[in-house]
This record gives C-alpha cells, structure tokens and sequence, in this order.
C-alpha cells in the first residue's frame, strides 16, 4: 500500500486549519491539530513529553498568532495529552471516560520502565520504542469539562463537534468534526501507514465507526498517527480491522493462541505499515472480545509487549 512520505511540523490543512505531524507515526509519534478563529484557537491534543510539546506551541504561536484559549484531548494515550500543562490557562475537554484513564496511568511508570535494569525481551522492546520521549517533569492535567455523547464548541461563530461513537482504540476516544471546513481530526480513531491497536475497547465497534465517520463526508482526514488523507485513508484502516477480526476469529476457532495466530496470518499489504508486530496485541484483545469480555478489560500489559517482542525476533 502506498502511503506518502511527510515531514515533520506545522502544515496547513484548510483555510482555517493546522496540523502538526509526527513522523514516523510510530510509538509515541502522534499528530495535533489546530482551529483558528478571528480572536483565538482550539488546539487539538498535545505530545508525548514536553520538549515535543513545546516544539509544537513554539509553531502555533509562530504561525497562528492567537492565543489557544481551549484544548482537546482525543484520548487518554500519552502521546496526545502528557503535554497539557503546558497549554497554560486553556479550557481542557475530553470524553469523560479521557479524563478517568489519563488519571490512571501515570508517566512514572514509562519512566521506571525505561531506568528499569530488567534485560527480558518485552522491556527491550519497550525500551527501544520510548527511548526517543522524556518522560521527566510531567504532570497529568486532565480535562476540567467532561462529556458522555457528543459536545459543540463554538470558535466565533463556527461550529466545532466533538463526536463519540463508543469504544474502539481506547473507552473514550472522540473525533473533531469542523464542518465548515470539511476536516475531520480523527485521534486514534484512525491510523495510517501505522498499524492500529487496542488495549481496550472494541475491535468490531471500530470498524462500525468508521463508517459513522465516512458518513460525514470529509475532504481532509487527519490521523493521529500517519499522513494527512481522505476518505481512502479511512477504508484502508477499516480493511485492515476486518481483516483482524474475520480471519482472527477463523484462527481462534482453530485452536490457536493469539501469539500463534499472529504467527499464521498473512498481514497482505499491511505487513508494511509501522509496527506490524501490534497484530498479535490485536489479536489479544480481539479474544476476549470474542469470548465476551466487556470493551473495559484491558489486555495484560506485560503479555502483550512480550508477544509483540517475540513477533519482532521471530525467524
């Protein structure tokens, strides 16, 4: 699958609209958005650490001139909110469910992990994916204004909509919706050129998703991990769901283990995209789905990066 190549930094993406891209998209390379309005904007998620936050507000406040009066965070993950505290008096929104899991899962702990002296397998691999991210001097600043459904914004007289779908890439990931301007900024809700993972939510829900977000008839379709697309970005990302979930539960009828069934299928044109090694925490995931598990279990943290390990060094 051809996925175009994209550099680093501010790039309009409408008249009234920015995006920050992250190259690679791997690991912790994660995409932000801007809205601008005649007297402020919206910034739409923050980085990993504060040193990329800071490149990003360096190139808002360069390129924009207007102060960002309000944040929103896609999502709970790290990579798109570790860097709130320094968007310093803005008005910070997410689902509620964003606001919940950001509290519960601390940078210490990437921290620990990246000075631990543990040499296993899984910790390597880890390692080796975070070591680009300071996780040092990072104080969880989660939303202050919470929602369960959908929430309107307002910037001047524009409507900016905020839409949840249910679970899929996490419990509370939601899709910022500028219909003026035909944009949509996905979050996690879309990966591309990256492969896409859950921990927990909903395989199936997701893909079901993605077709309540074609339905909105975007012109530009902004990632959050991946180049600026279209509409063909999200039918590649919602193919490669199916796939996971059709021949997943073929292989889990069969017997095997998720690691073993990652082992057996054939990625096609997928096995190119970034960190193709996430299909065995997929499938994980996609078995306790399958066994009736609610969205809210999460996959075991140490298995999943362990299984993912051995896919790299497989062979």
């Amino acid at each position: 699958m051809n996925v175009p190549s994209y550099d680093r930094g501010l790039v309009p993406t409408s008249e009234g609209t920015y995006t920050f891209l992250q190259p690679d998209g791997g690991w912790g390379w994660s995409n932000a958005g801007v809205i601008v309005g005649d007297d402020d904007a919206i910034l739409i998620d923050t980085f990993f650490d504060l040193a990329n936050t800071r490149d990003l507000l360096d190139s808002i406040a360069r390129t924009v001139d207007r102060p960002v009066r309000r944040l929103v965070n896609t999502h709970h993950n790290g990579d798109h909110c570790w860097g709130n505290q320094l968007v310093e008096g803005a008005t910070i929104v997410g689902h509620s469910n964003c606001r919940s899991g950001m509290l519960a899962v601390p940078p210490a702990f990437l921290a620990a992990v990246k000075a631990s002296d543990d040499d296993t397998e899984a910790v390597r691999y880890l390692k080796h994916a975070f070591a680009p991210f300071d996780f040092g001097g990072i104080d969880v600043t989660p939303p202050t204004v919470t929602f369960d459904d959908s929430i309107t914004l307002y910037l001047g007289p524009h409507e900016i909509r905020l839409h949840y779908f249910g679970p899929c890439h996490t419990l509370g990931d939601v899709a910022v919706w500028v219909p003026d301007e035909r944009v949509l900024f996905c979050g996690d809700l879309l990966f591309y050129g990256s492969t896409p993972l859950v921990w927990e939510g909903s395989l199936q829900n997701w893909i079901d998703t993605v077709d309540a977000l074609l339905a909105l008839e975007p012109e530009v379709v902004v990632p959050g991990h991946g180049p600026i697309t279209d509409a063909d970005g999200l039918h590649a990302m919602q193919d490669y769901l199916r796939l996971v979930v059709t021949e997943g539960r073929r292989l889990k009828e069969s017997g095997l283990s998720p690691l073993d069934a990652a082992r057996e299928l054939d990625l096609g044109e997928y096995a190119d995209w970034r960190d193709s090694e996430r299909i065995a925490l997929n499938f994980m995931r996609l078995w306790l789905e399958l066994d009736g598990h609610p969205a809210s279990e999460p996959v075991n943290t140490g298995e999943a990066f362990a299984a993912m390990a051995a896919m790299t060094t497989a062979g």
